[in-house]
Protein backbone atom coordinates (compact mmCIF):
# COMPACT_ATOMS: atom_id res chain seq x y z
CA UNK A 1 0.00 0.00 0.00
CA UNK A 2 3.04 2.27 -0.16
CA UNK A 3 2.60 3.90 -3.55
CA UNK A 4 6.16 5.22 -3.76
CA UNK A 5 7.55 1.76 -3.07
CA UNK A 6 5.16 0.09 -5.51
CA UNK A 7 5.98 2.55 -8.28
CA UNK A 8 9.72 2.14 -7.60
CA UNK A 9 9.95 -1.67 -7.63
CA UNK A 10 7.04 -2.92 -9.73
CA UNK A 11 7.05 -3.69 -13.44
CA UNK A 12 3.26 -3.30 -13.45
CA UNK A 13 0.83 -1.81 -10.95
CA UNK A 14 -2.92 -2.01 -10.58
CA UNK A 15 -5.17 0.57 -8.95
CA UNK A 16 -8.27 -0.84 -7.31
CA UNK A 17 -11.29 1.41 -6.83
CA UNK A 18 -14.27 -0.10 -4.99
CA UNK A 19 -12.75 -3.58 -5.32
CA UNK A 20 -12.37 -3.37 -9.12
CA UNK A 21 -9.29 -2.81 -11.23
CA UNK A 22 -9.61 0.77 -12.43
CA UNK A 23 -6.17 1.02 -14.08
CA UNK A 24 -3.34 -1.41 -14.72
CA UNK A 25 -0.04 -0.81 -16.45
CA UNK A 26 3.57 0.13 -15.95
CA UNK A 27 4.12 2.66 -13.18
CA UNK A 28 4.96 5.26 -15.81
CA UNK A 29 1.80 4.54 -17.83
CA UNK A 30 -0.44 4.67 -14.75
CA UNK A 31 1.14 7.97 -13.66
CA UNK A 32 1.05 9.66 -17.09
CA UNK A 33 -2.41 8.35 -18.06
CA UNK A 34 -4.43 7.66 -14.92
CA UNK A 35 -7.57 7.01 -17.05
CA UNK A 36 -10.15 8.47 -14.64
CA UNK A 37 -10.53 11.15 -11.99
CA UNK A 38 -10.69 8.47 -9.27
CA UNK A 39 -7.39 6.90 -10.35
CA UNK A 40 -5.78 10.32 -10.76
CA UNK A 41 -6.83 11.31 -7.25
CA UNK A 42 -5.63 7.99 -5.83
CA UNK A 43 -2.13 8.35 -7.29
CA UNK A 44 -1.77 11.97 -6.14
CA UNK A 45 -3.23 14.39 -8.66
CA UNK A 46 -5.33 17.25 -7.27
CA UNK A 47 -7.28 19.30 -8.02
CA UNK A 48 -9.25 18.29 -11.13
CA UNK A 49 -9.96 21.22 -13.43
CA UNK A 50 -12.55 21.64 -16.15
CA UNK A 51 -11.38 22.78 -19.58
CA UNK A 52 -12.41 26.39 -18.83
CA UNK A 53 -10.64 26.38 -15.45
CA UNK A 54 -7.49 24.93 -17.04
CA UNK A 55 -7.51 27.52 -19.82
CA UNK A 56 -7.85 30.30 -17.20
CA UNK A 57 -4.67 28.93 -15.62
CA UNK A 58 -2.72 29.04 -18.87
CA UNK A 59 -3.45 25.64 -20.42
CA UNK A 60 -1.95 25.89 -23.93
CA UNK A 61 -4.36 26.38 -26.80
CA UNK A 62 -2.44 23.84 -28.88
CA UNK A 63 -3.52 21.14 -26.40
CA UNK A 64 -7.31 21.25 -26.88
CA UNK A 65 -9.68 19.88 -24.29
CA UNK A 66 -13.17 18.70 -25.02
CA UNK A 67 -14.99 17.17 -22.07
CA UNK A 68 -11.82 16.01 -20.32
CA UNK A 69 -10.53 17.17 -16.98
CA UNK A 70 -7.01 18.34 -16.25
CA UNK A 71 -5.60 16.51 -13.24
CA UNK A 72 -2.99 18.74 -11.62
CA UNK A 73 0.12 16.83 -10.55
CA UNK A 74 2.14 17.61 -7.42
CA UNK A 75 4.26 20.14 -9.34
CA UNK A 76 1.62 20.96 -11.94
CA UNK A 77 0.87 24.48 -10.73
CA UNK A 78 3.87 26.80 -10.91
CA UNK A 79 4.58 30.43 -10.07
CA UNK A 80 4.99 32.54 -13.19
CA UNK A 81 6.08 36.07 -13.90
CA UNK A 82 4.66 36.17 -17.43
CA UNK A 83 1.11 36.77 -18.63
CA UNK A 84 0.08 33.11 -18.46
CA UNK A 85 -2.19 32.03 -15.67
CA UNK A 86 -3.86 34.16 -13.07
CA UNK A 87 -3.13 35.92 -9.78
CA UNK A 88 -4.57 33.96 -6.86
CA UNK A 89 -4.71 34.64 -3.11
CA UNK A 90 -1.98 33.15 -0.93
CA UNK A 91 -3.51 31.36 2.06
CA UNK A 92 -0.56 29.66 3.76
CA UNK A 93 3.20 29.20 3.36
CA UNK A 94 5.18 26.31 4.80
CA UNK A 95 8.97 26.09 4.70
CA UNK A 96 10.17 22.71 3.42
CA UNK A 97 13.61 21.35 2.61
CA UNK A 98 14.71 23.33 -0.42
CA UNK A 99 11.40 25.04 -1.22
CA UNK A 100 8.34 26.76 0.19
CA UNK A 101 4.93 25.09 -0.16
CA UNK A 102 2.34 27.79 -0.81
CA UNK A 103 -1.38 27.06 -0.51
CA UNK A 104 -3.47 29.21 -2.82
CA UNK A 105 -7.15 29.47 -3.64
CA UNK A 106 -7.88 29.00 -7.33
CA UNK A 107 -10.48 31.19 -9.10
CA UNK A 108 -13.12 28.44 -8.87
CA UNK A 109 -12.64 28.21 -5.07
CA UNK A 110 -10.55 25.05 -4.67
CA UNK A 111 -7.24 25.04 -2.81
CA UNK A 112 -4.02 23.96 -4.47
CA UNK A 113 -0.34 23.85 -3.56
CA UNK A 114 2.48 25.60 -5.40
CA UNK A 115 6.20 25.07 -4.82
CA UNK A 116 8.40 28.18 -4.84
CA UNK A 117 12.04 28.87 -4.09
CA UNK A 118 11.20 31.50 -1.46
CA UNK A 119 8.30 32.85 0.54
CA UNK A 120 6.19 35.48 -1.18
CA UNK A 121 5.41 38.80 0.48
CA UNK A 122 2.51 39.85 -1.71
CA UNK A 123 -1.04 38.63 -0.93
CA UNK A 124 -1.45 37.39 -4.53
CA UNK A 125 0.72 34.98 -6.50
CA UNK A 126 0.53 34.57 -10.29
CA UNK A 127 0.34 30.87 -11.14
CA UNK A 128 -0.02 28.80 -14.30
CA UNK A 129 -0.32 25.15 -15.20
CA UNK A 130 2.70 23.18 -16.38
CA UNK A 131 1.09 20.75 -18.86
CA UNK A 132 4.04 18.37 -18.60
CA UNK A 133 3.14 17.83 -14.94
CA UNK A 134 -0.58 17.39 -15.44
CA UNK A 135 -2.67 14.57 -16.86
CA UNK A 136 -5.76 14.76 -19.02
CA UNK A 137 -8.49 12.35 -17.91
CA UNK A 138 -11.99 11.63 -19.15
CA UNK A 139 -14.64 13.32 -17.03
CA UNK A 140 -16.69 10.92 -14.94
CA UNK A 141 -19.94 9.98 -16.62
Amino acid sequence: HDQDEAFAVADRVAVLIDGRIARIGTPSDVWRSPASPAVATFVGYAPMLTADQARDLGWPLDRPLDRELVAVGPDGLVPTADSRGVAVPVREQIDRRGYVAIRVTLPHGESAWVKAADRVVEPLLRVALDPARCAVVAAAA
